[in-house]
């Protein structure tokens, strides 16, 4: 890295306009993972599973349930040395299912692996799942498609074969096609194992009733996508729909089936250009029907219930909205939200009976607060970030601001508590790109707004949730209208006084990052400094990383296969054209976009003579989902955006880069 940010940082304190603010929280405390979440209930309702955090180390635990009395959390579980726990929920009443991940290294390239762990509520009687069987060595063990399929204790899982010669390719071999899953029937409390369903090609994830009928199939060959299903009385399985990736093919994906009516099943699909909840009939003899849809966006989740029924959708306009189905489900979200009128509240779990829904609220000041709803009563189980106030944290604006071409985009704008006049602005492109910033709490954005920076998020064409035109206007064009949509938002808050035009940066992860180099090699007069996060600096480059994947062809069909165009929008073929102070962050366990995205980058830059710093993040994965990862990240983001932007509080810690 050049050492040229010692002398912006002493101009730094010569060129304040800063913000008279109090003094941000910690650093720690927007980089602390949440004191509990992966919240999820058991079947009858006596206990409450959950991650617990002191903001670095994360471990399973248990809290008891009568009434309104929620008893302490009890540690039942830590992670495996070097690994990494991802939930934890109850197979049976008094028995736990938690799941973990450890990352393998073959060479340059980081594996996935998850694993499960069977415990006792009270911690004990520990037994890690297909250990001493011949699937020990399937790489992705926690596909749980069916948590009570009828035999007393057991559950089905959903795993590939290890003995298939795809495996070969985990361990350095040779390359092979990714055989079809089978599913097995594993009894949580003894770990034996018996083949319940052979697997069945093309289809690569089945979904089941709850009750242990395989009902729906889905499959991928290449580019092209079907659906399957079993009707109520016939074991053969029938195509239902395929159509072809990122072709605009109008076709309703399955999602779960009707408990009262077996070949009633539910989809999402489009009605009018937008994502909608749909009816199916699994034996054609009905016509499909739309059960909740929004002409303005997309249906985003469906809410279904312990028996697998429909209780209702959640979508989002500028902020999140809920549709119920259910009187049940329906009543449990109004007596929440009458409660803290100021979250949004969404059904998380609920027993098996339904007498008892677990709910989680949230807002873009809070993120997560957990209550529990029984006989019409509410009762607090705690918070997630119990040392953040949301008082002492900004509020998101909801904007639309116009760009080329005539669109109106939609995003927010968010400014410090009490700023006036025009602001150090970051622009935070979100991932994806077939993804959408929305109303809600994000830490990333709460710690730059709390060091006196405006953030600027835009849904910008390309992104999800607004329907297919929004989506498709955009397709295998990444760097050309997603981009300018951004420009175009910065140049709209500089004329709004929202930014000041001398002191603005982006800062992107994933997709986000890739925008980011390109604001870096496009507009130096624009941007004053980039920052990408786990970005992609080279398109090709993740084509070949993921060339084995299962939708590698449709990848490619997502990214385009245009030399040209290609090459025109790769960050590192035009790192000689940077003239800004760039930055790169990477964990190095990085299985989505590997760290070469980054260090081929970082070479690129270093030939060129540029300005740049390279963070590696050792044990960090694509989302940096530990603490310590986290505060490594922020420590360095914010020595960087400082002095780039004339920024002068400096409360947080500088980290050495390397």
């Amino acid at each position: 890295m050049r050492a040229t940010w010692a002398a912006r940082a002493f101009l730094a304190a010569l060129l304040i306009a800063g913000v008279a603010v109090a003094e941000p929280p910690p650093l720690e405390s927007f980089a602390a993972l949440p004191r509990m979440y992966e919240v999820s209930l058991a079947p009858r309702g006596g206990h409450l599973a959950l991650l617990a955090s002191d903001g670095g180390t994360t471990w399973a635990a248990v809290r008891s349930v009568s009434g309104s009395e929620i008893g302490p959390p009890q540690r039942v579980l830590d992670a495996p040395p070097g690994t990494s726990l991802n939930w934890c929920r109850f197979a049976t009443d008094e028995r736990l299912l938690c799941s973990y991940t450890r990352v393998a290294h073959h060479g340059s390239r980081a594996v996935e692996q998850r694993r499960l762990i069977a415990v006792d509520a009270d911690g004990g009687h520990r037994l890690e799942l297909l250990h001493d069987t011949r699937l020990s060595a399937a790489q992705l063990q926690d596909t749980v498609i069916d948590w009570s399929p009828g035999p007393p204790d057991t559950v089905l899982l959903e795993l590939i074969d290890p003995a298939s010669s795809y495996f070969n390719l985990l361990h350095g071999g040779p390359r092979a096609p990714i055989p079809p899953p089978s599913v097995y029937s594993v009894n949580v409390v003894t770990g034996s194992v018996a083949l319940y369903a052979a697997a069945h090609s093309p289809i690569r994830h089945y979904l089941s009733d709850g009750r242990g009928q395989l009902r729906i199939g889905w499959g991928v060959d290449g580019t092209k996508f079907s659906y399957y299903v079993r009707t109520a009385h016939d074991p053969a399985w029938h195509l239902l729909a395929s159509f072809e990736s990122f072709t605009n093919s109008q076709v309703i994906r399955p999602i779960g089936v009707d408990p009262a009516a077996p070949d009633t099943l539910y989809g999402i699909g489009d009605f009018d250009g937008r994502d909608a909840v749909w009816r199916l009939d699994a034996t054609h003899a009905q016509a499909p029907a739309v059960l909740i849809q929004n002409p303005e966006v997309d249906v985003d989740a469906p809410v279904l219930g312990a028996d697998g029924r429909l209780l209702g959708a959640y979508y989002q306009t500028d902020y999140p909205h809920a549709v119920y189905v259910d009187a049940g489900a329906a009543a449990a979200a109004a007596a929440a939200s009458a409660a803290y009128p100021d979250l949004f509240t969404t059904i998380v779990d609920a027993t098996r009976d339904e007498s008892t829904y677990l709910l989680r609220g949230r807002s873009d000041v809070e993120g997560g607060h957990y209550l529990l709803y029984t006989q019409g009563a509410i009762t607090d189980v705690g918070r997630a970030y119990p040392n953040v106030p949301p008082e002492s944290l900004a509020r998101q604006q909801p904007i639309v601001y116009p760009a080329r071409g005539g669109a109106k985009i939609p995003g927010y704008l968010t400014r410090p508590i009490g700023a006036q006049g025009p602001l150090p602005l970051v622009v935070m492109p979100h991932g994806g790109p077939v993804a959408r910033d929305g109303w809600g709490y994000d830490y990333l954005r709460q710690y730059l707004v709390s060091r006196g920076y405006a953030v600027l998020q835009a849904n910008y064409r390309g992104s999800d949730g607004y329907g297919r035109a929004w989506m498709y206007a955009a397709f295998q064009d990444w760097g050309g209208l997603s981009y300018e949509d951004l420009v175009d938002g910065v140049r709209w808050a500089i004329a709004q006084g929202q930014a000041d035009p001398s002191r603005v940066a982006m800062v992107g992860w994933s997709f986000g990052g890739y925008l980011a180099l390109l604001a870096a090699t496009r507009e130096p007069d624009l941007f004053r400094c980039a920052v990408s996060i786990a970005g992609i600096s080279d398109p090709r480059l993740l084509e070949t990383e993921h060339d084995d994947s299962l939708y590698a062809a449709a990848l490619r069909r997502q990214i385009g296969e245009n030399p040209e165009r290609l090459a025109r929008e790769t960050p590192l073929i035009y790192a000689s054209q940077v003239r800004i102070p760039v930055l790169l962050v990477h964990g190095e366990d990085d299985t989505v976009v590997p760290v070469e995205q980054s260090l081929t980058m970082a070479q690129a830059l270093e030939r060129n003579g540029k300005d740049y710093g390279l963070l590696r993040i050792a044990g960090g994965d694509h989302s940096l989902t530990s603490g310590p990862a986290r505060v490594e990240m922020l420590r360095a983001l914010g020595e960087f955006l400082d002095p780039c932007l004339a920024v002068s509080r400096r409360t947080d810690p500088v980290v050495p880069m390397r």
